[in-house]
């Protein structure tokens, strides 16, 4: 198999357009698919007949008469499942390929195809996704449980971060004489919306943590990514967790003279 090394295969071409319209594409599909489904569901099904023993999109099926509604529902949790398993994977080889090349993980795991596949980060994440899938029989109750717990914290941590770095990355832009009319994307409302963005997933883990059925998820989750900074810290020394020095401004060229 021929490979060679491509740093940036899986990014976009065109980020300035293709990030922005992404962001905006998914607002708008977040609140079709699931406020507006909840919205129909909170209309249809009556608060003191709803039920956890059973779908509530079964329930609106039954409530107007469709048949063998139940069935139906099995065969879109499994589609969604399958798809949601092939967007992880997707992610987790993208993820591995671009670690390695910014030099945080084994440069093999940088190598991809002629067409730009990351084949082994693909083949890893495969082969822990399939022991991740053996833990839960094996031991469901320890390394299984740990596992999804940290997975868990991290679907929330990694939104924390996320706006922290866009909130610290608009003031410093702004601090250094940038303008905010050359951005691509703008985030409304600034600092409103990325503020509301932080709190909430931040109340969502104290939740989890007084939630008897899900309490294990920060139990697992911080001291794994105490951990992970840890070693980052030691890998690449003191500093590693500032923001580098701004790049000076490039020289304006002389002006030529008649």
């Amino acid at each position: 198999m021929d490979v060679e090394t491509r740093p940036w295969a899986g990014e976009a071409k065109d980020p300035q357009r293709a990030i922005p319209r992404a962001v905006r594409t998914a607002v708008l599909r977040l609140t079709i698919f699931f406020v507006g489904a909840i919205a129909v569901i909170a209309a249809i099904v009556p608060f003191d007949t709803a039920s956890t023993n059973e779908s509530p999109f079964v329930t609106v099926f039954d409530l107007v008469g469709l048949p063998a509604a139940g069935d139906i529902m099995n065969v879109v949790i499994i589609t969604a499942l399958l798809s949601a398993g092939n967007s992880g994977l997707f992610s987790c080889a993208r993820m591995l390929h671009s670690l390695a090349a910014e030099g945080q993980a084994p440069q093999v795991l940088a190598r991809t195809t002629r067409r730009g596949i990351p084949l082994v980060a693909l083949s890893v994440s495969i082969l822990f996704g399939l022991a991740s899938l053996l833990s839960s029989v094996i031991a469901p109750g320890s390394l299984f449980l740990a596992l999804v717990s940290i997975a868990g914290f991290a679907v929330v941590a990694v939104w924390i971060v996320i706006v922290a770095s866009q909130i610290a990355f608009r003031r410093r832009f702004v601090r250094e004489g940038g303008r905010i009319e050359d951005l691509a994307y703008r985030s409304p409302l600034f600092p409103v919306v990325p503020i509301v963005a932080l709190v909430l997933p931040g109340l969502s883990l104290v939740g989890v943590a007084l939630d008897p059925a899900q309490s294990a998820a920060p139990w697992f989750g911080l001291p794994f990514t105490a951990l992970c900074l840890v070693y980052f810290r030691v890998r690449h020394g003191a500093g590693v967790f500032r923001a580098a020095p701004a790049a000076p401004p490039a020289a304006e060229p002389e002006p030529l003279v008649a």
